[in-house]
Order: structure tokens, then sequence, then C-alpha cells
């Protein structure tokens, strides 16, 4: 398990450069399911979100998207997923919010990669 969430800046390059991957995938396709734990908010961001969209919640569901994004390029980046990140379509992308979220609280966000091959 990892236990820091990058920043999507620093993954910009590491991103790009996987235009060089072989896009090699076994019949059982790929499958990475991996958690951030203790992942922290950013209050500045948090209250700049808000106050663009004006959002009244502590913290609106769609903020979580953005941490969301920076899960899912992390995923992208791990050796075992052996696509190009640019160009790629993701089929579903879904959170799950199950309790109140206190944005003083670290938290942890679980990630999921299920790409089957189409052999």
């Amino acid at each position: 398990m990892k236990n820091q969430l990058p920043q999507l800046s620093s993954m910009f390059l590491s991103g790009i450069l996987t235009l060089r991957k072989s896009k090699n995938i076994g019949k059982s396709g790929i499958q990475i399911n991996e958690t951030f734990k203790g992942v922290k908010m950013q209050k500045s961001h948090l209250d700049a979100y808000r106050n663009y969209f004006d959002f009244h919640a502590k913290v609106p569901l769609t903020y979580l998207y953005t941490i969301a994004q920076r899960a899912q390029t992390n995923i992208m980046l791990d050796k075992r997923f052996a696509l190009p990140i640019p160009g790629m379509v993701h089929v579903e992308n879904y959170l799950i919010k199950k309790a109140n979220i206190d944005p003083n609280r670290p938290f942890d966000i679980s990630r999921l990669i299920s790409f089957s091959a189409f052999f």
C-alpha cells in the first residue's frame, strides 16, 4: 500500500512518457487494486474550489473527484499498467460517499483498474 498521494502536476511528464510503453497485455488483462492511506485535503484548495463554484457543503462530492483523479493517474503510472495514458478512455468512474467527510481528518482512497484483454 502506498501512503503518499502525489500531486497531479508531478505526474504529468511521467504520463506523457507512457507513450513509449509496449502495450503488451497478457490474456488475464490488467488487474490493479491498491489503497492510499491517510490522505489529507489541502484546506486552501478546498476553500478555493468551494468559493469558485459557490458550493456551501463542507466537502462537495465533486471536489473528491479532483482527489480521485490523482489516484487514477497514479495507478496508470504503475508498471503493471501496460498502456500509455494519453488517449485512454475510461468506461467508469464512481465515488461512494459512505459517511460525512471531515476535511480536517485524513481518509483512505482505494483505486482499482480492471482491464480485460480482447483476444
